[in-house]
């Protein structure tokens, strides 16, 4: 897979996708073979089990015995407070609701399992934060910019003498960046010392859009563009005939307004729109197969069914499930700022997902649908794109020169 960056040594990137180095070696087989023994210290049989008190909290309450039952695909909820948390009866609703959701994660593992899926056993990032007993899967693009800036604030990288005195955005945030990513760690056996383990998911169509609207949709992410913006845009856009002589020469031109941040060009299609359109986008990561953090697949990029989190919160549940991760891993609660979007072109929910997928074949929908089957299996999502077809486009026309500029 090409890739925007390769996240960490530990990962290699081949022509057959995401690899761990030394696979099928003996490191590889350990791992394997002491799966069931990487659960964290709350964990009870095959399945995961809370805590059964927070850290600084009187309140004491009951892990419940539950079915295998889901709890997905819930309404968004009431705004949740910390005040919440004060009432067992909510902690303990919040903790079985959790309970069951780790149940069905796991259940689904082991149908995949006997199905004969081959599932991931090292996640490609774990960042272990020792000091706060606390180790989380960042998924991007579900969350991870408000977790990025709370752990950094309890690790004081924002002080002086570290990132705080930073002033230009890019170096700040390149600052911030690999000082966390100082706390990659193989997950065994850090993950058992730890009081929470956890990761966030979203809507895996959701998330892909997401992630095109921030980096890729206005062609102002320069390291985006260069590895898919530019590559997308100049293989699939279609151009007037009399102006195929010319396409370097407007390719150019177009990358020179990017770099530069000039004007747009109204006479070059290249610029008009200036970044990658969803659709030439999609063929990039669909047919291209390039590959990037920010939509990658969440079993390739945290392993779920082998590292079994404490927690998986939802953005259905997204401040409720946050919350209960402070709470629990006894962090201070006043330093986290609550859910925000720091994406420059806004939210994007499910209207505005479902506005960008209706702009897709049939052959590219039912490649996404595919792409993310294994997540939307997991976490009880539903992947169908029935909806969204405008055509009957056969898949394999895909691959033909019908694409080709």
């Amino acid at each position: 897979y090409n890739s925007v960056a390769n996240p960490t040594p530990s990962v290699q990137h081949t022509a057959n996708g995401i690899e761990d180095k030394g696979e099928n070696t003996e490191e590889r087989k350990t791992a394997t073979q002491n799966r069931e023994d990487t659960t964290s210290p709350y964990s009870s049989g095959s399945y995961n089990t809370l805590p059964t008190t927070i850290p600084g909290y009187n309140t004491t309450y009951i892990t419940a015995t539950v079915d295998k039952a889901v709890d997905n695909n819930v309404e968004p909820l009431e705004d949740v407070d910390w005040t919440d948390f004060d009432d067992p009866d909510f902690v303990h609703s919040v903790n079985v609701s959790l309970q069951r959701r780790n149940d069905f994660v796991q259940h689904q593992c082991e149908e995949l399992e006997r199905a004969g899926t081959k599932l991931r056993q090292v996640p490609i990032q774990f960042r272990n934060f020792g000091d706060l007993k606390l180790g989380w899967c960042p998924v991007f693009k579900a969350g991870s910019s408000n977790w990025k800036d709370y752990i950094a604030k309890l690790l004081n990288i924002y002080s002086a003498g570290r990132c705080g005195t930073i002033k230009k955005k890019g170096l700040f945030e390149t600052c911030l960046h690999n000082r966390l990513l100082s706390y990659l760690a193989w997950p065994y056996p850090l993950k058992r010392e730890n009081r929470i383990n956890f990761m966030v998911v979203r809507h895996p169509f959701e998330r892909v859009v997401s992630a095109y609207r921030d980096k890729v949709q206005n062609a102002d992410k320069i390291q985006f563009y260069n590895v898919i913006g530019d590559f997308a845009k100049t293989k699939y856009r279609k151009i007037p005939e009399h102006m195929k002589d010319r396409k370097e020469a407007l390719v150019a031109a177009a990358n020179d307004v990017v770099r530069h941040h000039g004007p747009p060009n109204q006479g070059n299609p290249y610029e008009n729109p200036l970044g990658a359109t969803f659709k030439e986008f999609s063929k990039a990561v669909l047919l291209d197969k390039i590959w990037n953090e920010h939509w990658v697949s969440y079993e390739k990029f945290c392993a779920p069914c082998a590292m079994k989190y404490d927690v998986i919160a939802k953005f259905e549940t997204l401040d409720r499930d946050n919350m209960f991760v402070v709470k629990t891993a006894g962090l201070n609660q006043t330093k986290w700022a609550g859910h925000s979007n720091p994406t420059s072109s806004g939210g994007t929910g499910e209207e505005t997902w479902k506005y960008f997928f209706r702009q897709l074949d049939r052959g590219l929908l039912e490649l996404y649908r595919e792409m993310y089957k294994v997540d939307c299996q997991l976490f009880g999502y539903d992947c169908s794109v029935g909806e969204f077809h405008e055509g009957e486009m056969d898949i394999l026309s895909l691959f033909s020169n019908i694409y080709v500029v």
